[in-house]
């Protein structure tokens, strides 16, 4: 549905090295672009880095032995990264950034 909307992947944002580094020797080589980082203007930046957004990845890497990538900071619910079942409230709010700024 994100993608629909015309929104990318959260790993993929061109910041997103503040906040995960990518285990790319840990991720098979045709998973590989799917970690790429974007560029600026590729990429909507609407918001903060969202490590609980529909659109991040699980931090583990498609053949699920290892971690794709290491969160760099402290205190980050880990157990919610790469939840597949609802908007995060940053999600909502980018949507409506986006699609309904008269309501914000």
């Amino acid at each position: 549905m994100m993608h629909t909307v015309g929104f990318t992947h959260e790993h993929n944002r061109p910041d997103r090295d503040k906040y995960i580094e990518i285990l790319f020797l840990n991720i098979p080589y045709e998973w590989r672009n799917q970690y790429k980082k974007e560029s600026m203007e590729a990429v909507m930046e609407l918001g903060p880095y969202d490590f609980h957004s529909l659109m991040h990845y699980e931090i583990q890497s498609p053949d699920r032995n290892k971690p794709a990538f290491r969160v760099i900071p402290k205190g980050v619910d880990v157990s919610r990264i790469g939840q597949r079942n609802l908007l995060s409230e940053l999600d909502k709010l980018k949507v409506k950034r986006l699609y309904c700024p008269e309501k914000l």
